[in-house]
C-alpha cells in the first residue's frame, strides 16, 4: 500500500528560522532577525487515500464450463492413455423441447439441473473438494469452491453488487460492493490487517496494521479528515484538518511533542516541548509575533484529505449450459497423411485403445469427418466422409459394438480460422480444422452438437 505520509511532508515544509548565535531557544523578542528558509510558494500537502492492490475477483466464465472436459468427469479420459493430436473435450447443444433442459449427472460426479433459460444448479466433487454454483437467469448467483486447502465463495447481484470470500491458510480476504462503488475490504494474512470502507456520498477510512506500523485515516469529500501513523519503534504522527479550512499536526516522540496549529486566516502556533522547549504564535505571513518577533515560520498550504477510486463491480457469472455431447478430436496428422483418406499406420495404436472405452461408455456414436478449406466445397466433402468412413471401418474391426453415424462435413464446421484477420494463410488455424471427431451424445439431446 502506498499512504503519502502527511507529516513528513509538513515537516519537511514547515521550517523556523533561528536567532543569531548565542540566541535563547526561548526565541525571545531580543532575538536578530530570521532568515527565511520557506519557498515563495509552498506545495500543498495532499493526503490521498489510495487504494491497495485488490486480489482481482474473477466470475468463473460458468457458460464456458461445458465447454472443457473440467465438466464432464472424464467419461472416457480414464480410459484412453493422452496421446498427442486427441483432444477429449464436451459440446454445448441447444434444447429443442421442454423446460428441463438436462437433469442428472454426467457420467460421473458432476450434477446438472439446468433450465432453458440457462438458470439452475452445477456440483463438482474432485478429490481436492466441492465446486457449486447456483445460477439465475439474468447472471446473478452464489459460486462456491472449497478445493486445495482453500475457500472461496461470490454471491453477485445484477447491478454488480455482491460479496467476495476466500479463505487460506495465511488468513482471509472480504469484499462487500455495492453497485454505486461504496463497499468495504479487508486483508487480514500474514499477520497483517488492512481495512478499506468507502461510503456512498465518498468518504472513506483506511486502517493499516502490520508488524512496524499502523495507519488509520477518515477522510471525508470536503477534504476534511484525520490521520494517525504510529511506528512500533518510532514516532505518532497525526493530522487533523477541520472544517472551517484550519489544521493541526503533531509528532510525538520519546523525546519531544512537537505540534503545529494553523488556523484558517493563515495564523497559527508552532509549539515544541522537550529539552529545548519552543513556543511560537505566527501571523498570516508567518512571521512570529511578541515575543517572537524575530522569527519567521514557512508555514505550508493546509493539508486536505481525498479518496481515491472507488470498488469496481464484481460483474456477473453468466448463465449455465449444460452439456450435450462428448467430443474426441482426432487431429488429421495422427490419423491420415495430408490430402489422403487411408489411415497411417501409426493410426492402429490409437484406435485401439478407443474402441473398449466406446463399448465401455455404450451409447451410439456419431463419426464425423472434417477439412479445411483448401479446394473445392465438393472434394472437401468427399474427403471428409472418406476419411469418417475410414475410421468407422477401423474401430469396428478392432471390434467395436455401439452402433454409429458417419457424416462428412467438409469445410462448413471450422473450429479456428483458415486465414488470418490480414488475409494472410493461417496454417496453424487450417491444421486444427483437419480433424475427426467421435461424438457422444447424452441421451435426449441433439445428436450433434
Amino acid at each position: 500500500m502506498r499512504l503519502i505520509t502527511a507529516a513528513a511532508l509538513v515537516l519537511a515544509q514547515l521550517t523556523l528560522a533561528a536567532c543569531g548565535r548565542g540566541a535563547d531557544p526561548g526565541l525571545t523578542a531580543e532575538a536578530t532577525p530570521a532568515i527565511e528558509a520557506a519557498p515563495a510558494s509552498p506545495p500543498v500537502v495532499d493526503l490521498t487515500v489510495t487504494l491497495p492492490p485488490i486480489p482481482a475477483v474473477v466470475m468463473p466464465d460458468v457458460s464456458e464450463l461445458t465447454q472443457t472436459g473440467d465438466v464432464v468427469a472424464e467419461q472416457l479420459g480414464d480410459l484412453i492413455s493422452p496421446v498427442t493430436g486427441v483432444v477429449l473435450l464436451t459440446a454445448a447443444c441447444p434444447s429443442a423441447t421442454g423446460e428441463l433442459v438436462y437433469q442428472g449427472t454426467t457420467g460421473g460426479d458432476d450434477v446438472f439441473a439446468i433450465d432453458t433459460d440457462g438458470s439452475g444448479h452445477y456440483e463438482k466433487t474432485t478429490p481436492q473438494g466441492l465446486i457449486t454454483l447456483d445460477v439465475a437467469a439474468d447472471g446473478s448467483g452464489v459460486y462456491y469452491d472449497k478445493t486445495g486447502g482453500k475457500l472461496a465463495t461470490i454471491t453477485v447481484a445484477t447491478d454488480g453488487a455482491g460479496e467476495y470470500y476466500r479463505e487460506e491458510p495465511a488468513g482471509t480476504v472480504t469484499l462487500q460492493v455495492a453497485a454505486d462503488g461504496s463497499g468495504a475490504y479487508t486483508d487480514d494474512r500474514d499477520g497483517a490487517t488492512n481495512t478499506i470502507t468507502l461510503t456512498p456520498d465518498g468518504a472513506g477510512q483506511l486502517y493499516d496494521k502490520t508488524d512496524e506500523s499502523l495507519v488509520t485515516v477518515n477522510a471525508r469529500p470536503d477534504g476534511t479528515g484525520e490521520y494517525y501513523h504510529k511506528l512500533t519503534t518510532g514516532p505518532l504522527t497525526t493530522v487533523e484538518v477541520f472544517a472551517d479550512g484550519g489544521w493541526k499536526l503533531s509528532e510525538l516522540t520519546t523525546a519531544q511533542l512537537l505540534e503545529v496549529t494553523v488556523a484558517a486566516d493563515g495564523t497559527g502556533t508552532y509549539r515544541q516541548s522537550g529539552l529545548h522547549p519552543v513556543d511560537v504564535a505566527f501571523d498570516a505571513d508567518g512571521h512570529g509575533l511578541a515575543p517572537a518577533a524575530g522569527v519567521t515560520v514557512a508555514v505550508p498550504a493546509a493539508p486536505s484529505f481525498s479518496v481515491a477510486g472507488r470498488f469496481p463491480p464484481l460483474g456477473k457469472l453468466g448463465t449455465l449450459s449444460p452439456p450435450c455431447a462428448t467430443v474426441l478430436r482426432f487431429q488429421q496428422e495422427l490419423l491420415f497423411e495430408f490430402g489422403r483418406s487411408d489411415l497411417r499406420p501409426e493410426a492402429g495404436p490409437v484406435l485401439d485403445q478407443v474402441v473398449p472405452a466406446l463399448n465401455q461408455a455404450g451409447k451410439p456414436v456419431e463419426i464425423n469427418g472434417h477439412t479445411d478449406d483448401k479446394g473445392s466445397d465438393e472434394s472437401n466433402l468427399a474427403l471428409s466422409q472418406e476419411r469418417a468412413t475410414a475410421v468407422d471401418a477401423a474401430l469396428k474391426a478392432r471390434g467395436l459394438t455401439v452402433a454409429t453415424t458417419v457424416t462428412g462435413y467438409g469445410e462448413s464446421q471450422p473450429i479456428a480460422p483458415n486465414a488470418t484477420p490480414d488475409g494472410a494463410d493461417d496454417p496453424a488455424g487450417r491444421a486444427q480444422n483437419r480433424r475427426v471427431e467421435i461424438v457422444i451424445p447424452e441421451p435426449d439431446t441433439p445428436a450433434t452438437p
